[in-house]
Formats: C-alpha cells, structure tokens, sequence
C-alpha cells in the first residue's frame, strides 16, 4: 500500500463521518482571514483580557505556587506557561479533592501530545485541567500538565518544588 492509498483510505473515511477536506485554497483563505483575525483589535482586547486572568488566578487564587526560581512546564514561557501553571493547579485542586482518585492515562512511545484516559478518574481529571486552559489548551500541554501532576501525587509538592528549581549545569 502506497503513501497515496493511505491518503485515499483517510479521505474516504473523513468523507464518511461527515466532514469534508479543504482544497489547499479553501486552506489559504482559512489562514488568510485566521491571521486577520488574530492582528485585529478584538483578539488583541481577548488575548489581554486572558493574559490578565491568568495574572491575577496564578498570583492571588492558586493554591500551588511557583517561585521565581522554578523552571517552566513547558519552555514556551509567556500566556503558554502561564496556562500551563493553571491547568497545573487547577488538577492538583482536583486530586487534593479526591485523593482516592486513580487516574489512568496511556501514551505512546515517540509520540507526545496524545494521551488516552483509561477510566473514569482520568476523564474527570482531564476535564479539571482542561478547565484551566479555559478549554484551550494543545496536546503537548494537557500531557505535560497531567505528568507533572501524576508525578506530584506520588512525590509532593515540596518535592515538585525543589526539583523544578535545580539549576542544569
């Protein structure tokens, strides 16, 4: 089976949900008017408006605080790491509520950015972390968010804390 017999499968497949495949037009006027979208006033005023909740959540409303000396989650710095924190505390809230709770997640090797939650505890602490992303969050955050997270319940926060605050030398 060739590269364009998968292709043809995946099309057939798509088609048969429901969903259509854009032409790489119909892909360049979505970007075209995306980019407009996000130069324009209104998501400018939206991404502030974001960026000063997470502010305001992570230095008056989070019960798990970073210090200055901590490393990011995620590298990207900015309104990325800042959600990152958020959804960091808002599903370590949610194991501090149900500390009988155990989440089951499965990945896949080499892959990063897709996670599977295999029971009930799992979906349920998706769902508190996803909710600090305001339900806007990537793959590679909402994975990386729920490690930390599965690695604070097994080590601690103070622990959590030291670590992320070694400096690689």
């Amino acid at each position: 089976m060739t590269n364009d017999d998968v292709l043809d499968k995946l099309k057939e497949a798509i088609t048969a949900a429901g969903f259509s495949i854009m032409s790489d037009e119909e892909f360049q006027e979505w970007n075209r008017a995306a980019d407009a979208y996000h130069a324009s006033p209104e998501a400018k005023a939206s991404a502030d408006l974001q960026e000063n909740y997470l502010d305001y959540y992570l230095n008056h409303l989070a019960k798990y605080r970073f210090t200055p000396a901590m490393s990011e989650i995620s590298g990207f710095g900015g309104g990325y790491e800042k959600t990152c924190r958020t959804m960091l505390d808002m599903g370590l809230r949610w194991c501090d509520a149900h500390p009988e709770a155990n989440p089951k997640f499965r990945g896949m090797k080499g892959i990063y950015g897709i996670i599977d939650e295999e029971n009930r505890d799992a979906k349920q602490l998706s769902k508190a972390v996803v909710a600090g992303s305001f339900g806007d969050c990537t793959g590679a955050m909402h994975q990386a968010v729920v490690s930390a997270i599965l690695w604070i319940r097994k080590n601690g926060w103070a622990k959590y804390v030291e670590t992320m605050s070694k400096k690689e030398e």
